[in-house]
């Protein structure tokens, strides 16, 4: 989707923070119980943001770094009923592992069981889902909306008026950062 080849991803692997921090070392790799090519079914909130399309790049990269992986990427178009249907087409196309980072925390739960229904490695990223996952990503949106909140108290002087624009209703992120 990144329209990018495997030689410029892995140039831009190269300029990525963290990558030193527990790094798969290249070559192929494996998951219990598969050995040989691995395919990972990429379900996204949407590709609105630049942000969005750099966690595509990265996820592109990693798997350029590995030849034996595979990513199919579905694009949720920021709609919980067509990520959950995204999520069972990539259990249809017979994927190893799901990736996602829901559009909204409890609507995708019935995506989420399905992938763990299927005995299949669930990752979650970003915002979480209220059910059973193998692993969940993400990083504290109380403690960046506080650190946000200070600055901007700062900056104010104590004097004038903020406007909290909440984000996506009913994401486990906006609530985090509204509660900060």
């Amino acid at each position: 989707m990144t329209g990018k080849t495997c030689s410029e991803l892995l140039a831009f692997y190269k300029s990525l923070p963290f990558t030193s921090i527990l790094p798969l070392p290249d070559g192929p790799v494996s998951i219990p119980g598969k050995t040989g090519d691995i395919t990972v079914g990429f379900s996204q909130t949407g590709f609105n943001h630049p942000w969005r399309t750099a966690m595509l790049a990265a996820h592109q990269a990693e798997a350029c770094r590995h030849p034996n992986i595979q990513i199919v990427v579905v694009d949720g178009n920021v709609d919980v009923a067509k990520q959950n249907n995204d999520v069972r087409d990539l259990l249809a196309r017979g994927v190893d592992v799901v990736l996602m980072s829901p559009v909204e925390s409890g609507a995708l739960v019935p995506a989420a069981r399905a992938v763990m229904s299927a005995g299949l490695p669930l990752i979650v990223m970003d915002r979480d889902v209220p059910t059973d996952k193998t692993l969940f990503i993400e990083q504290s949106n109380v403690t960046m909306a506080e650190g946000v909140a200070e600055k901007m108290a700062k900056d104010l002087g104590g004097k004038g008026n903020i406007v909290v624009i909440t984000g996506l209703k009913g994401s486990s992120a906006a609530v985090d950062r509204d509660k900060a």
